[in-house]
């Protein structure tokens, strides 16, 4: 495995690494690791609302840039108490990306004398609560894996400036979001630039570090600017005639359709799911058809393909 080794360049804004993940799917095909160290930032996901998922206000006043990355999942709050990692692999399905690669990291901390272990699919949990939540989102054949790691943040903050669904946390039985989360530091002896170190020597058995040129830094900045486009960023209410919103296990989702003249114009799926193929591809389904035929459309369509874990007749009933 190569790993990145950006230790000398302390902290970066978060954009820099998804470009950087940009910049690795172009030009390498081994599997890769890095790490981000990051300036204090808020990371929402490609299908969620900004104003819902984050106190806007509150979060600038806190001195925190707001990004969007490239996968699905739920707003997240990093500030220079933790820190970010991917996993980059040639294509692999989501349960093989998760368990060999979140497996690497839970044996590493385990040498490290901490007892962590894989939660569900994507949550890595320590004494019962989360430290490390991750998603994943496919591009130029490569499937990529980040993740955050709380180390040392300040969790006050981190429930002052996200807005967390309630119905989402009643379904797993906490009370708050705080209650769910969990810092290592008091559970390690390691400052975070050693533990850093640490992983970059001992993620893999068979790795290969590499340091990033002066050019290839210049590459990384111009692929940084996609993330840094705050139309990208501050995706606004789609236009919607009809709107519905439900909570299943893959997640919340809510449904905006446009219609005019009994005529479907627009249709966007927004929420905290994890999207497998791009959505515009779905979406295709049913611009420019009668929306009274929209139970006819779903039937043609097997929307597991499309967002993980959902089934049809639950899609369905979201109309």
């Amino acid at each position: 495995m190569k790993v990145i080794n950006l230790e000398n360049l302390k902290t970066c804004d978060l954009s820099f690494f998804l470009g950087l993940e940009k910049y690795v799917i172009k030009r390498m095909n081994d599997d890769c690791f890095f790490i981000w160290d990051i300036n204090k930032s808020i990371i929402i996901g490609t299908n969620q609302l900004l104003d819902s998922e984050v106190k806007v206000k509150e979060a600038k006043d806190n001195g925190f840039k707001i990004y969007r990355r490239p996968s699905g999942g739920g707003a997240i709050l990093a500030d220079t108490g933790c820190f970010m990692y991917t996993f980059i692999s040639s294509y692999k399905s989501k349960d093989e990306m998760y368990n060999i690669f979140l497996s690497k990291m839970i044996k590493v901390l385990k040498k490290l004398g901490i007892d962590v272990y894989l939660s569900g699919r994507n949550d890595l949990m320590f004494l019962n609560k989360k430290f490390s939540g991750s998603a994943i989102y496919y591009e130029n054949n490569k499937c990529i894996l980040h993740g955050t790691f709380l180390l040392d943040t300040d969790l006050d903050l981190l429930v002052d400036i996200l807005n967390p669904n309630e119905d989402k946390l009643k379904s797993k039985g906490i009370k708050s979001f705080k209650e769910r989360v969990i810092n290592l530091k008091p559970y390690l002896n390691l400052n975070k630039d050693e533990l850093i170190s640490y992983l970059n020597k001992n993620i893999d058995e068979d790795i290969e570090e590499i340091y990033l040129s002066d050019d290839d830094i210049k590459e990384v900045k111009e692929y940084q600017k996609i993330f840094d486009d705050e139309n990208n960023i501050y995706k606004k209410n789609p236009p919607f005639t009809f709107k519905f919103k439900k909570r299943f296990s893959c997640g919340e989702i809510e449904l905006y359709i446009n219609v005019k003249r009994g005529i479907i114009e627009d249709i966007n799926l927004i929420g905290d799911f994890f999207q497998i193929k791009d959505l515009n591809e779905l979406y295709k389904y049913y611009i420019g058809k009668e929306y009274k035929n929209i139970k006819e459309i779903n039937k043609n369509i097997k929307i597991s393909e499309y967002i993980n874990d959902l089934n049809n007749d639950d899609y369905q009933s979201l109309f």
